[in-house]
């Protein structure tokens, strides 16, 4: 039995799928909320028969792998590894001589790790690596567990290895200096044709994909560690940057990879927050104490792929920066994108002078007591700008208006503005004018001048930071808006039970097509049936009806749940046309067709009103 089998019969498809979003029963089948594209009602249908995944929102569809692979965004060998790991199934190599360079990139840093952990425990200068790890407070079980290691002060000390490792194991071809440095451990010196190793006298943090592979590094410079340079040696490291990360490469990228994802995701899960740190020690002694839900931005941007990610697993999110660093200010895109993803974002103020690593090893209660205390971002935000202003969340400053003014817009209104609720801008405009002694009406009118100079902007931020491998959800909203209707969930999901039962008994497929067409009709669209695309297309939809419906009490009830949903989104569609044209008309002062438009609306209105109450009453 292959791997892949093996992994199927012990891991069902509810269990990995419900592992990473809420499933909901429906009859012998489970549904949910699509986490490939966005969307209101559940449109994703698994099968635990078939032990498949369906959705009628996107066409997304697949088994376990590809569902962890397009979730993980790591590829079928990271999928394989993930599921492995969770079935407790052992991944045997049946053919190394088959071995894909991508797999032949992961080796080369697999290699490279086991060399930094073996320097590591050989180690043995004034500045050992493993001393300065064991006083920052980690201990022998987290050195190991996180597989941290050393790269020795020398020329090509990893070169050389590589290039003989790769040569004397199975390593059909051997490690060239070409791919060792495509992951980037080798830099070619300039004007010559020798390489050179990039890590040399630090400590070294491996960094992992999802599913725990190796992709790249951060390696921190020791003071006083001998360091190779070109021409010899350096005693001193002082002018050496303190820490060095692995450039991109085909394996890496560091505006998608957290520190400890891999192993937080599940905690991030569990507790329902994310800890956000900022370096590799914060992270490591959170995880070491119990904060297994802790990631770290290892001193790079926080970028919207970095935060879609954590809002997959959980939509709270807690900052736990040094009080002292001035990237809590700076970090106002990163956590406006934050709030109009719908996220909670709270901020946790450490004591001054102290980072999140000494104050765990120092005074655990002291960390514990700080995230307990943890404000929302913008109660944090309001509290700091007061403070400077020599006052406080209860007493006025002592700034001038005109100065605490530029302060707030500067530091609290944007973070005001990303908030997609309504209600919850009311409210903390009301708390700032109570606060700053600003009148709530002035306030209200330049946040709202903010607020269409912000308009769109984190939504482009993040459609900017998509990757175009992952761009599904891009391409189904550029199909919907040429398409309209013809790519509705509920229209496919009526098409495939129709395509399903055409020659069926258990519903009138009739009816329901005549139902479909006169609303098509209204919004200047073909029938249902010239909707199919091609008969392949068709068998498809029909053989994913019949996965989730075969034997189901829910075909009806889920059809008239549909049909009623797509009249009610028809008519908004409608109306939405209606008043466009009722404006357009207003403003070309064209009376005639305003007075006809406007009884238009009034209908069409009426008629919503009356399809959301039979929508409310049969749901």
């Amino acid at each position: 039995m292959t791997t892949v089998e093996q992994i199927k019969q012990k891991l069902s498809v509810t269990e990995v799928i419900g592992g990473y979003i809420k499933l909901e029963k429906a009859g012998a089948n489970f549904k949910a909320r699509c986490p490939f594209h966005n969307e209101k009602t559940p449109s994703f249908f698994i099968s635990p028969e078939r032990g498949s995944y369906y959705c009628f929102g996107c066409g997304m569809k697949g088994d376990i792998f590809s569902f962890v692979q397009e979730f993980e965004k790591v590829d079928f060998m990271g999928a394989l590894k993930i599921l492995a790991d969770k079935a407790g199934v052992e991944i045997t190599r049946e053919r190394p001589e088959a071995r894909t360079e991508r797999e032949k990139l992961f080796s080369i840093l697999e290699e490279a790790t086991i060399f930094f952990q073996s320097h590591l425990e050989d180690e043995l200068g004034t500045n050992s690596a493993k001393k300065y790890l064991t006083g920052r407070g980690l201990t022998e079980d987290t050195i190991k567990t996180w597989r941290l290691g050393y790269a020795p002060a020398e020329w090509q000390a990893l070169n050389d290895h590589l290039k003989k490792i790769g040569s004397s194991k199975d390593q059909v071809n051997g490690f060239g200096e070409a791919e060792i440095e495509k992951v980037g451990l080798i830099k070619r010196a300039e004007n010559s044709n020798r390489f050179y190793d990039r890590f040399r006298g630090r400590v070294i943090f491996p960094l992992f994909d999802p599913s725990s592979r190796v992709i790249g590094y951060s390696g921190r410079v020791l003071e006083g560690a001998e360091i190779a340079v070109d021409g010899g040696v350096k005693k001193e490291a002082v002018s050496e940057a303190k820490y060095l990360n692995s450039p991109d490469t085909p394996l890496f990228n560091k505006s998608e990879v957290l520190y400890g994802y891999d192993r937080a995701k599940q905690a991030i899960r569990q507790k329902d927050y994310s800890l956000l740190v900022e370096g590799q020690m914060d992270l490591l002694m959170a995880h070491q104490a119990g904060f297994t839900n802790a990631v770290a931005s290892s001193g790079t941007a926080l970028t919207a792929d970095h935060l879609r990610k954590l809002n997959q697993l959980s939509s709270n999110i807690m900052i736990a920066y040094d009080a002292d660093k001035a990237g809590l200010n700076a970090s106002v895109r990163a956590w406006s994108i934050a709030l109009s993803l719908g996220m909670e974002v709270k901020i946790a103020e450490l004591p001054k002078g102290q980072d999140p690593a000494e104050l765990i090893l120092n005074n655990l209660e002291v960390w514990k007591e700080t995230l307990r205390k943890a404000k929302h971002v913008i109660d944090f935000n309001i509290d700091i700008v007061m403070a400077d202003a020599g006052g406080d969340a209860n007493t006025k400053g002592g700034k001038d208006e005109k100065a605490l003014w530029k302060e707030i817009e500067k530091n609290v209104l944007p973070y005001v503005a990303s908030l997609p609720s309504a209600i919850q801008q009311s409210h903390y405009l009301g708390r700032i004018a109570d606060v700053s002694g600003i009148p709530l009406e002035a306030l209200k009118e330049e946040f709202h001048k903010l607020k269409q100079i912000m308009a769109g902007a984190a939504q482009a931020e993040i459609l900017k930071n998509t990757p175009e491998k992952n761009d599904h959800e891009k391409s189904l909203a550029k199909e919907n808006s040429k398409a309209g209707f013809v790519y509705h969930p509920d229209l496919r999901l009526i098409k495939a039970i129709i395509a399903w039962q055409e020659s069926g008994s258990e519903i009138d497929v009739q009816s329901i097509k005549a139902r479909v067409d006169s609303l098509l009709k209204r919004l200047s669209i073909a029938s249902i049936d010239e909707t199919f695309g091609s008969a392949e297309e068709k068998a498809d939809l029909a053989s994913e009806a019949e996965m989730i419906y075969a034997g189901s009490k829910l075909l009806t009830q889920d059809i008239d749940t549909a049909l009623s949903r797509l009249e009610e989104d028809a008519v908004k569609e409608l109306l939405s046309k209606a008043m466009a044209e009722l404006h357009r008309a207003e403003q070309t002062k064209d009376l005639e067709k305003a007075k006809t438009l406007f009884a238009e609306c009034h209908s069409l209105s009426t008629e919503l009103a009356s399809v959301q109450k039979r929508s409310r009453a049969s749901g």
